[in-house]
């Protein structure tokens, strides 16, 4: 098995009963065996191990099958019925937080990135989050951390899903926005313009109609509000290859939020 150490947080509780949850409908996750619990001023929890499977390599197979998984993901997780308590979202999808401030506490480094000038990030995040606000979408509970790491595959089914504290509370578009820029990173390499649309186009079609116009944007915006929190807060660990993406292509996905 599994023990996981962690600070207290309200999202444990409630992840691990939606993993639960997912589990018991055979849906492709560790099995939950204890907590969370208390241990010395932290969180513990336990979960089976799961060996085994690979990460597939970026390309359209891996936009279609990753695409396709959320969009099930998001079906099977509907049923959860259990309370929603997740507290304040992930910091990378964290738009909508409260506060004056324009970032949020990133979640592996002890700096308030409000303290530092980036003109073009900056600009980015106020523009895609005042874009946000208006999503009108219905909130779904979804994986908010849908990356290549996270995701492990045997002959192109999907074999385990990890991560399950990433737990948000977004539109489908926002959620699959969101996973749209990081599905198929390979660090330090950031994903692509193409591969963000292959992306949404995969995810259009295995939900079967088309995104709206209103939801396309979302999806874009939702996108660009992470990568530019992203890099915001990469440059302070030595890789600056998300910013130079958003530096060549960060107007394009600007223009395609509406915002």
């Amino acid at each position: 098995m599994v023990v996981k150490l962690r600070a207290p947080a309200t999202r444990i509780a409630t992840g691990m009963a939606v993993q639960r949850f997912m589990w018991e409908q055979g849906y492709p996750c560790p099995r939950p065996l204890a907590g969370p619990d208390s241990l010395d001023g932290l969180c513990v929890t336990a979960e089976a191990y799961v060996g085994g499977g690979d990460r597939l390599k970026p390309g359209p197979k891996l936009a279609r099958l990753s695409a396709t998984e959320l969009h099930r993901f998001l079906g099977v997780a509907s049923g959860y019925k259990g309370p929603l308590d997740l507290g304040d979202p992930v910091p990378w999808v964290s738009w909508e937080r409260e506060g004056p401030n324009l970032w949020p506490p990133p979640d592996d480094l002890d700096l308030n990135l409000n303290d530092y000038d980036d003109s073009l990030l900056d600009e980015l995040g106020a523009r895609t989050r005042q874009r946000l606000a208006r999503d009108a979408g219905e909130r779904l509970m979804g994986h908010a951390d849908w990356w290549n790491p996270n995701l492990h595959w045997l002959d192109e089914q999907l074999h385990c899903v990890f991560d399950w504290d990433s737990l948000a509370c977004l539109s489908e578009a926002a959620l699959a926005g969101s996973a749209s820029t990081i599905f198929a990173d390979v660090w330090p390499e950031v994903t692509t313009m193409a591969e963000s649309e292959a992306f949404l186009m995969e995810y259009e079609r295995a939900r079967g109609r088309s995104w709206s116009r209103d939801e396309l944007e979302v999806c874009w915006a939702a996108g660009l509000w992470q990568m530019a929190f992203n890099a915001k807060k990469q440059r302070h660990q030595g890789n600056t290859k998300t910013l130079e993406h958003l530096q060549a292509f960060g107007s394009d996905r600007l223009r395609r939020s509406g915002a």
